[in-house]
């Protein structure tokens, strides 16, 4: 499938491939943000301004045809946001009425909620009150819990456990089995570095749909497949470039993924520092 859009080149998204995306001009970058987040959740484009998706034979695919999941790696403590609440409140809803172990504990539950909502009532003189159970009690009982993280027996939990932990959730809970389309959102903000191999790795081995919009070189090059948009919104031929440089014996064929990549970040960024000066040169001599 491809991402098109009124701004930029399109983007060839390849199902179950984690993507990254890297963006020379803010503005650009900005109006991808904005316009494929609207886009999924069905907010109406700019007049002049757009993004859609379409299938290989050029058909538009509908946004309630994917299951969308964001994240916006913002957050200092991501266990205090109330989206994380949120996330966990529907998996525990979920599991009560899905899960044996928790099923028969659940129906003892609404067995006794129902019991003493029938015992009780109010009176004043001839006046008398009752009550009936409603069909979101359970649901308020559930928001009224106060979650508690612990992680190896600490109080403090890292971000990218807990984000494993929600992705994890909201995937369980595509229960009508939709495409998934994963954003991930500069993970470099939250994650210490000694991390980045773990989170890239999970991410890959999820086989889902996944594009990480970054400006670090690591995961932009550690993704299956990465974009460069320049500040005209044209994207850097990564493919051609592996092919000159097994073209012209610069790397071996067997080298030929990792190597453009990693050239073409340095390229793209202009950060020809410490590059061998043949490979400097040969990128050089290919810049309009």
């Amino acid at each position: 499938m491809k991402i098109i859009s009124s701004f930029m080149d399109d983007l060839i998204i390849r199902k179950g491939v984690c993507h990254s995306i890297v963006f020379e001009s803010t503005r650009i970058q900005m109006h991808f943000r904005q316009l494929l987040r609207g886009f999924f959740n069905r907010d109406k484009s700019k007049e002049f301004e757009y993004i859609n998706i379409i299938n290989s034979r050029g058909d538009s695919i509908k946004c309630k045809e994917f299951y969308f999941i964001e994240f916006d790696c913002q957050s200092i403590s991501l266990r205090n946001e109330k989206s994380t609440n949120k996330v966990v409140q529907d998996l525990l809803r979920y599991q009560l009425e899905n899960n044996p172990q928790f099923l028969e504990e659940y129906i003892k539950l609404n067995t006794e909620l129902e019991r003493f909502i029938r015992e009780i009532e109010l009176k004043s003189d001839d006046l008398t009150i009752e009550f009936e159970m409603s069909d979101n009690l359970i649901s308020n009982i559930i928001k009224s819990f106060v979650i508690l993280f612990e992680y190896e027996e600490e109080d403090y939990v890292p971000n990218y456990i807990i984000r494993k932990f929600l992705l994890e959730s909201l995937l369980q809970l595509n229960v009508t089995n939709k495409e998934v389309f994963l954003l991930f959102s500069f993970p470099e903000v939250d994650i210490g570095f000694e991390d980045y191999p773990k989170v890239v790795e999970y991410l890959k081995k999820l086989n889902i749909t996944t594009l990480i919009i970054t400006t670090h070189s690591y995961f932009s090059r550690a993704a299956n497949q990465m974009f460069l948009i320049n500040r005209s919104g044209a994207l850097y031929d990564i493919i051609n470039l592996g092919k000159e440089l097994v073209k012209f014996d610069l790397v071996n064929k067997d080298q030929e993924s990792d190597m453009s990549k990693f050239l073409a970040y340095k390229d793209f960024t202009g950060d020809y520092d410490l590059l061998d000066s043949e490979l400097k040169n040969f990128l050089l001599s290919n810049r309009f």
